[in-house]
């Protein structure tokens, strides 16, 4: 990770700016979505892996794979309306059979996204500005090698900066990016003696922004 990005972006103004050709991607119970609908910026489409519970809930998909998202019929319809070209997934998981721990299942899952995102773009005759961010934790841009996906398959990393879940309210990932930690310490008042206490720590996040090569 470069220690100067090439610029700084701030993730809420981000997404203020592309809502309107925005595809949200791996979303499971849309709460980032809404938390975006309720800040006036709604993005074009947002999708999940499994089926939709509700039906007619308009620009939500169901059934939406990101690494095969270029033989989506319906991503790829977008795309050529010139409705498409931008991209987010916030803090990628899969089901809870997934090992969280399991690098190399993450490193090829965004592997295969950035792929199929490139591909996507090659459904278009002229090339446009095609952009993909994500927001990560802790160490998962280093150990899910994240940028050495992207650039095997024409993407660079043009910015990145933190992410502050709590600029976007009752999305998932305000709720999920704290970590309890117990800390146990000893005061003494006189012949008496308090066990303390438990505290809650904030996870580190960070929001990337990458651009694929040859992109106008």
């Amino acid at each position: 990770l470069p220690v100067f990005p090439l610029f700084s972006v701030l993730p809420k103004e981000w997404f203020r700016m592309n809502c309107n050709n925005l595809l949200i991607m791996g979303e499971n119970d849309f709460k980032f979505t809404s938390a975006l609908t309720k800040l006036s910026m709604p993005p074009l489409l947002s999708s999940r892996f499994g089926d939709l519970n509700e039906n007619g809930i308009d620009r939500r998909l169901g059934g939406v794979d990101p690494t095969k998202l270029h033989a989506d019929y319906r991503i790829i319809s977008h795309v050529q309306n010139k409705h498409l070209d931008r991209f987010a997934w916030i803090f990628p998981e899969m089901t809870s059979n997934t090992n969280d721990h399991d690098s190399s299942f993450y490193q090829n899952l965004l592997l295969e996204t950035f792929h199929s995102l490139a591909l996507l773009r090659t459904t278009i005759a002229a090339p446009v500005k095609w952009i993909f961010a994500i927001a990560l934790q802790n160490d998962q841009f280093s150990s899910w090698s994240v940028s050495q996906s992207a650039s095997r398959v024409g993407w660079r990393l043009c910015a990145w900066s933190r992410f502050d879940p709590a600029s976007f309210p009752n999305s998932s990932s305000s709720n999920n990016v704290t970590e309890t930690r117990r800390i146990v310490t000893m005061e003494s008042y006189g012949d008496h003696s308090l066990i303390k206490t438990t505290t809650t720590t904030a996870l580190d996040t960070r929001f990337y922004v990458f651009e694929l090569e040859g992109s106008l």
